[in-house]
């Protein structure tokens, strides 16, 4: 009796990398959002001067920097994720099959 194991796919491969594509544009729209505010605040604290100002701008700045960093590290985190996940449901996809089959000889006519 003989066998045969192979790699069986039950679902064709699927690129699911375009899964990140949704959030991160919804943290791009969030970091533009955070740049438009620091900009209208600048705008209206510009024409003021004086220790509070300076101080809110400064805290204005760092915040928003801290931001911008935690918007970005999210994105590049959003790729990761949807590279695992794309392995991990490809992965789930295929399984190794094992053929038993039985070997039989046929005499050859002539």
């Amino acid at each position: 009796m003989g066998q045969i194991t192979k790699p069986y796919r039950f679902t064709p491969h699927q690129d699911l990398h375009h899964k990140a594509a949704f959030f991160q544009s919804e943290l791009e729209q969030m970091g533009n959002l955070s740049q438009s505010l620091l900009t209208a605040i600048k705008k209206e604290l510009d024409a003021s001067a004086g220790k509070v100002i300076e101080e809110t701008m400064q805290t204005l700045i760092s915040q928003h920097q801290r931001m911008d960093s935690i918007v970005n590290d999210q994105m590049s985190t959003m790729d990761t994720l949807a590279a695992r996940y794309h392995y991990q449901v490809n992965d789930m996809n295929s399984q190794f099959i094992t053929i038993h089959y039985e070997e039989s000889e046929v005499p050859i006519e002539n």
